[in-house]
């Protein structure tokens, strides 16, 4: 075999070589796209649990402020001091207004 052959043989093993890497590097991209992907993916549900569960906090926290209003209110209510008597049966037979007033109202 003469140098030349040698030559168009070493080149065209360089030539196979060079075609299998780049077959090599493009299955290699494909994966790296494929999993890319899929992160991108499980990136984007995630944001999306992320958002859901900060709307069902704010929620919360919504219902926590109305709830604290709502006790302030009822414990404004319970010191607030309504006191109310009924009248008792002896209240009812004698009048507590001295005898002067009573007969000032009934000219009236």
């Amino acid at each position: 075999m003469c140098i030349r052959d040698r030559l168009k043989a070493s080149n065209k093993d360089k030539e196979e070589m060079i075609n299998y890497l780049d077959l090599a590097k493009r299955k290699q991209e494909e994966e790296y796209d494929a999993i890319i992907g899929s992160l991108k993916k499980e990136l984007t549900k995630q944001e999306a649990d992320i958002n859901e569960q900060m709307k069902v906090q704010g929620e919360l926290k919504k219902n926590e402020d109305k709830l604290k209003n709502e006790i302030e209110a009822v414990r404004a209510m319970a010191n607030t001091c309504l006191l109310y008597t009924s009248p008792s049966p002896r209240d009812l037979s004698t009048s507590r207004m001295p005898s002067s007033a009573c007969k000032k109202k009934k000219k009236k």
